[in-house]
């Protein structure tokens, strides 16, 4: 930290930790200038790869693998900060948080990267922490590890598709738009593979309104021919000596529910839940799920002042594109209000805290089912609603469906699509 320069890091460079920055960078730190703060800023990303991962195209690569070397799938988000330069300089520290230590204000890292730094471990200080770590599934193929490069990205998604590629059946664990995409771009792709997905205990898609979550099992069942059985996987593992996988199945919500061992199948790939990426925070600052608790301001509380979190590691998120949208608005303000404090702040101004009283918006608590919601099935469209009200198909089509968002990478990294459109759909505090 230095009283000249006000640090803000950012842990993580996915969705969530590029989207903040760009406001900040092409909005934030100007007004604040406009304003007449001398005070001079620099934004630090704390990530394991020098690269943006476009994951919710993984899926589609999976089922096509010609597309996990587009250099739209992980490109260079670093240069398309270059534009920000007059207004602060822009940094990445490749590595992974292993620790933080509130009291002094830094954050340890692991580096990765090549093999001179790949043991280095480095203090990060910081004035502003921005925590926007995201999460992991297990199969590291469908969302990466916390700890991986573009090149172990890369191998993991070869190697998984390889796999999908040698096997004639296939069961897929969870009911979530996951194993929703996962499964009909697996139909659609290899049309005489046998799909089986085992969708748990609610169904597929329960966070959807009936009528849109019927839509999907309908499609999935009759135009892809998916099969989908609502029972629980307990257990799948590979036989050592016939190399499939043998699964048990339960029919409740207790492992003492087991009712059946399905048929053995060449390829079982988990879609169940995500793991927030939150091992370097102490347990007081998580909840009973280990993902980050905050105010609805998005203020992490027993961290110091000016510690925030956004993106699906915050415990207010509903895990998609859409939580994102309203959380950075929300934080947009709450940037606002205690960067300013701090600019008028002649020490580092790390003890500026924007009272109750000044805030407008909040960010949305989670509520089921889903006001907006979308899911592809196949490249030729999906179901979806936006508040409310159903998308048309051939919207999803081209929004997703038709090539799995991936030619939208270059703009979403860009920055291009981070304007003040981020306020629509914010959540006025009254109503959070």
């Amino acid at each position: 930290m230095s009283s000249q320069t006000h640090d803000i890091v950012i842990l993580g460079n996915s969705f969530a930790g590029l989207r903040i920055a760009h406001v900040l960078l092409g909005d934030v730190i100007p007004k604040l200038a406009a304003s007449g703060s001398t005070r001079k800023f620099r934004v630090v990303f704390v990530a394991p790869s020098d690269r943006f991962y476009m994951n919710i195209s993984s899926l589609r690569a999976l089922s096509r693998p010609s597309l996990i070397d587009d250099e739209r799938l992980q490109l260079e988000f670093l240069p398309h900060f270059e534009k920000y330069k007059a207004t602060a300089p822009v940094e990445l520290v490749q590595g992974y948080a292993t620790q933080l230590d509130a009291e002094r204000r830094v954050i340890t890292v692991k580096r990765t990267g090549d093999s001179t730094a790949a043991e280095e471990t480095v203090e990060v200080p910081y004035d502003s922490l921005i925590i926007a770590t995201g999460t992991s599934t297990s199969t590291v193929a469908i969302k990466s590890r916390p700890t991986a490069t573009a090149d172990v990205i890369r191998k993991d998604l070869q190697d998984l598709a390889a796999e999908i590629k040698a096997a004639s059946t296939i069961a897929i664990g969870g009911g979530g738009t996951t194993a929703v995409e996962l499964s009909s771009d697996l139909r659609e792709a290899y049309p005489t593979k046998s799909v089986t997905v085992y969708a748990g205990n609610s169904g597929m898609v329960p966070s959807f309104p009936e009528p849109q979550r019927q839509a999907v099992i309908s499609r999935l069942t009759s135009k892809f021919g998916v099969t989908i059985v609502n029972q629980r996987v307990t257990r799948a593992e590979r036989d050592p000596n016939t190399g499939r996988y043998e699964i048990s199945l339960a029919a409740g919500k207790d492992e003492a529910s087991t009712a059946t061992t399905a048929e053995p199948v060449d390829l079982y790939i988990s879609a169940v839940g995500q793991t927030p990426n939150t091992a370097f925070l102490p347990a007081t600052v998580l909840d009973e799920r280990g993902y980050v608790v905050s105010d609805s301001h998005l203020r992490v509380t027993g961290l110091g002042p000016q510690v925030y979190v956004t993106g699906d590691v915050s415990a207010l998120s509903l895990g998609n594109l859409d939580s994102v949208r309203t959380q950075t608005g929300a934080l947009k303000e709450t940037l606002q209000l205690e960067l300013a404090l701090a600019s008028k702040d002649s020490s580092s101004g790390a003890s500026a805290v924007a009272d109750e009283s000044a805030f407008i918006y909040a960010a949305p608590k989670p509520k089921l089912p889903l006001k907006h919601c979308g899911v592809t099935l196949g490249s030729t469209g999906g179901v979806g609603l936006f508040n409310g009200h159903r998308i048309p198909n051939f919207i999803l089509r081209l929004v997703k469906a038709r090539d799995a968002s991936i030619s939208g990478a270059p703009v979403m990294v860009g920055g291009s699509s981070f304007s003040l459109k981020l306020l629509v759909g914010q959540v006025k505090k009254e109503d959070a």
